[in-house]
């Protein structure tokens, strides 16, 4: 699946399905997507799918097979949806079975390309539970015994505010029937479903024969989310300790069982996203996950059954991602800290609350404590004026020093705009500092920073540090050691600034700004260079470049 961006909302069942797969038929049957919706506009009373004349069309243009299937898979592929109550989704924005309706020929290349089937997305629907399990029938067989991308849900309506009729439940069975039977070929599974609803597949593998093989051999990625939001099951047991290849793992709505993840190949596991889950106790995590690469706690609440006994030394983890809502901050802080991960290189705070310095006063003792060289810091938070001293104090720490990029999120950028008169976003102060002649020991290894926010400045010249800092020329190429960074008395020269990004509105309530402010033409040339060579990116926040 190719990296997903964030379209709208998206159908009850992810695209057109055939009932007949021969291309040859005169009277093709097929289901839009609208069909699938609520409204039923494409059934007939018996509830079928109306028939539909052969499709007209222009044939296809002249090209190899390979390369027509190229641009069907490209055109086909989904996206990750934004965040919604229930977590991304996956979307699609063009169907594999609209191809069919264009014309003959279409179809034929289509139905031929076995690529094009390779990622399922389906939306469970009560009404229609029988007609999609029959379209999935011939979804896997179109597949042709290729890998599969496998994305189920049941949207939280059904489940909350329906209570499914006994044929209902055994349709759904039939339909989990299905997919388990073709578990051999996933390669990705994200499933958001109610939690009875996992007892099925974790039925489907602790039946399966041993003749048959492992149930998840080629399993690479797995992602389970629990939708209701008034109570929080156990981690169901899918069995995949019979995942051999299984390296990323993410869980939402979770409580941890007693024995932690031992349902999974925690050996083997190279990236772990947990998302509002309980019980957690950090300490066991990173001792049960010795080849954890990247690890993501998001609103997550941790264990205080029993008093964490020291820390571990986890030497893989590279990447650190932490959010926390107000409420909970201040306990998991002491969960991380009390460990070594002295191979840490990046890391990545959100929350929702401003980062006072009483929080960012632990982050460099932990740095020191593990031995790591940070070379990335992400900071998401209520950015407040009087917050930005404490910001840039933290910043000239000797622990942050070694920072090769920098990015600041104000965490309220969608919130009301009222907060401009409360003096939220960052201010000249903040960037006047980056000034080489400020202090050349002030993140001195700096090459990329990006601000997502907004702009306590009047005027356009609050980018001249950076523009200072891109024509550098003598640059020291690599961070200190862990040794070098105790000591910065003398700077060994200011990186050269290889990208700044500024995503703010150029014209706001408070204030605007202008390229054209500067009065020297040579100055304002500069700018449109860097601007062209990507080296400096003034976005508003729609995305759209400043004027």
């Amino acid at each position: 699946m190719q990296n997903r961006g964030f379209p709208s909302e998206g159908p009850s069942y992810d695209g057109l399905l055939a009932l007949h797969p021969s291309p040859e038929a005169d009277n093709h049957q097929h289901i839009t997507v609208n069909d699938t919706q609520e409204d039923d506009g494409g059934l007939d009373d018996s509830g079928l799918p109306r028939s539909h004349a052969e499709p007209k069309g222009k044939d296809l243009p002249e090209l190899p097979h390979d390369i027509l299937s190229l641009i069907f898979w490209h055109a086909c592929q989904p996206v990750l949806s934004a965040r919604s109550e229930y977590g991304p989704r996956w979307e699609r924005t063009f169907y594999p079975l609209w191809l069919g309706k264009i014309s003959r020929s279409w179809r034929e290349t289509a139905w031929a390309s076995s690529e094009l089937w390779e990622i399922i997305v389906l939306r469970i629907n009560f009404k229609k539970i029988g007609i999609q399990t029959d379209l999935l029938r011939e979804w896997f067989g179109r597949a042709k015994g290729r890998l599969l991308d496998v994305y189920i849900e049941e949207p939280h309506r059904a489940h909350k505010l329906i209570i499914p009729l006994i044929r209902d439940t055994r349709s759904r069975v039939e339909l989990l029937d299905l997919i388990s039977q073709h578990s051999e070929q996933f390669q990705r599974i994200d499933l958001h479903l109610p939690f009875h609803l996992y007892q099925y597949f974790a039925d489907s593998t602790s039946t399966r024969p041993t003749s048959e093989g492992p149930a998840y051999p080629l399993l690479r990625y797995a992602s389970l989310n629990f939708r209701e939001k008034e109570e929080v099951p156990e981690i169901p047991e899918l069995g995949f300790k019979e995942a051999p290849f299984l390296c990323t793992l993410s869980l939402s709505s979770f409580r941890m069982r007693p024995n932690g993840l031992s349902f999974c190949p925690t050996k083997q596991i190279t990236r772990l996203v947990l998302d509002s889950c309980r019980n957690l106790i950090l300490k066991n995590l990173l001792s049960d996950f010795p080849r954890l690469n990247e690890l993501t706690l998001t609103k997550c609440k941790f264990s205080h059954s029993r008093p964490i006994l020291g820390g571990i030394v986890h030497n893989h983890l590279r990447i650190l991602n932490v959010e926390f809502t107000m409420q909970v901050f201040a306990v998991p802080r002491s969960h991380v800290m009390s460990n070594s991960l002295p191979g840490l290189e990046s890391i990545s705070i959100c929350v929702a609350e401003p980062l006072r310095s009483v929080d960012t006063q632990h982050i460099p003792p932990f740095l020191e404590h593990s031995r790591s060289i940070l070379t990335c810091l992400t900071l998401e938070f209520l950015i407040t004026a009087e917050l930005e001293y404490q910001l840039i104090e933290f910043l000239s720490l000797p622990a942050i020093s070694s920072l090769r990029e920098l990015h600041i999120r104000e965490y309220s950028i969608h919130g009301n705009l009222l907060r401009h008169l409360l003096g939220a976003g960052l201010g000249r102060t903040f960037f006047d500092v980056l000034h080489p002649d400020e202090d050349p020991n002030y993140l001195p290894h700096l090459e990329i920073i990006e601000y997502e926010g907004l702009l306590a400045v009047h005027a356009i010249d609050f980018i001249e540090p950076l523009i200072v800092r891109s024509r550098i020329r003598t640059r020291s190429d690599d961070p200190p050691s862990y040794e070098d960074s105790k000591n910065l008395g003398i700077s060994e020269g200011v990186a050269t600034l290889r990208k700044a990004t500024i995503k703010a509105d150029q014209y706001s309530e408070v204030a605007s700004f202008s390229i054209a402010e500067y009065t020297d033409p040579h100055y304002v040339w500069e700018i449109i260079q860097l601007m062209e060579e990507g080296a400096l990116r003034l976005l508003n926040m729609d995305g759209s470049l400043w004027e």
